[in-house]
């Protein structure tokens, strides 16, 4: 049997593979759009508390101006990983018994899938940074081969705060309740949408629940607050608790990603932690791929592939290997941008 490398195949096996758990996109950014060209319309939404106009039951209704605004329209930035897939291989090993029954074309079958999720894992977890970069700064850099770009959604600067001195959450006189009553209702005059979700990095979270003050607030005699009762959810996330006050709840999130020097880094640093509504629309805009030579040789008069993820093979003579290339166009938009909030409060 030879193994299917055509693009077709290549991406409808994509698609059925199950994704990480990127705790903020799946979160924050759970919409997902796709434009059938090249780029994408980058709109960002300042809402506002307009009342609707009244007029007379005689006259015409008033046209009014809708929130929002486009800045731009942006060709996301290209992901494309690219590494030499093993699998065709295997497919010689015939003499060989496997003490589990299976056979060679199972494992070249079995190498291939694994190699598929390898590329969209790694196009996953870079979404999950950019996603997280956008929450932190309410800008997205992007800085790679030949690009070097910077999208301002234009978020309001005061929803980012740097807690310095006696207002840090691990001085025994700050008062993060405090913290997050304000934050909370600062985002919802702004916006009209109350936060929902708070995430904390791995030093926020162990800050807020030594906390004497949250300790005390959280004693079983005081229900009516809410309750303390953490639970490992997925990978890297720790359900904390619920405020009902506030109808907020609280996570610790604690996973990694590799730069480009193999080094280990957090996704969310252990100092911040990000606030916000999940009712802000917050979404992934993924632009189309324009592949014309994966198209030509498929024997497809199709120009422009509209998806999450692309993927196509090719062979190398010399050095003889196989390349699996997967492309992907994602850019995160955050609804309404003044409905997040990033604090450094360690």
């Amino acid at each position: 049997m030879d193994l299917d490398f055509s693009t077709r195949a290549l991406v409808q096996s994509v698609a059925q593979i199950k994704p990480i758990n990127n705790f903020i996109t799946k979160t924050f950014f759970n919409i997902s759009e796709f434009s059938e060209t090249k780029y994408v319309d980058v709109i960002v939404k300042k809402a506002g508390r307009k009342l609707a106009p009244f007029v007379s039951p005689k006259l015409a209704g008033k046209v009014m101006k809708r929130d929002g605004k486009i800045l731009k329209t942006y060709e996301p930035p290209l992901l494309k990983p690219k590494f030499v897939t093993e699998a065709e291989e295997l497919l010689s090993t015939n003499t060989v018994f496997y003490a589990d029954g299976s056979d060679a074309e199972d494992r070249a079958a079995l190498r291939l899938a694994e190699d598929l999720a390898d590329g969209k894992d790694r196009i996953a977890r870079r979404k999950e940074l950019m996603a997280t970069q956008v929450l932190l700064t309410g800008k997205l850099l992007v800085k790679g081969d030949g690009v070097e770009d910077e999208l301002d959604f234009g978020r309001d600067a005061d929803n980012t705060k740097v807690l310095t001195g006696a207002l840090l959450w691990t001085d025994s006189t700050s008062s993060p309740l405090d913290d997050l009553r304000n934050w909370s209702q600062d985002l919802f005059d702004k916006t009209g949408l109350a936060p929902d979700k708070i995430v904390f990095g791995k030093d926020v979270g162990n800050a807020f629940m030594k906390h004497e003050t949250i300790r005390n607030a959280f004693d079983i005699r005081n229900i009516t607050l809410g309750e303390l009762a953490p639970k490992k959810l997925e990978d890297g996330v720790v359900f904390l608790g619920h405020i009902n006050e506030l109808n907020l709840d609280i996570y610790k999130y604690v996973d990694f990603y590799e730069d480009e020097d193999g080094t280990s880094k957090l996704i969310l640093p252990a100092d911040k932690l990000i606030l916000g509504s999940t009712r802000a629309e917050g979404k992934f805009v993924h632009g189309g791929i324009v592949d014309f030579k994966a198209f030509k040789s498929a024997g497809s008069d199709m120009n422009i592939f509209v998806g999450d993820i692309f993927v196509k093979s090719y062979e190398e003579e010399d050095p003889s290997v196989r390349f699996l290339v997967f492309q992907a166009k994602p850019l995160p938009l955050c609804g309404d941008v003044d409905a997040y909030l990033c604090a450094k409060v360690v």
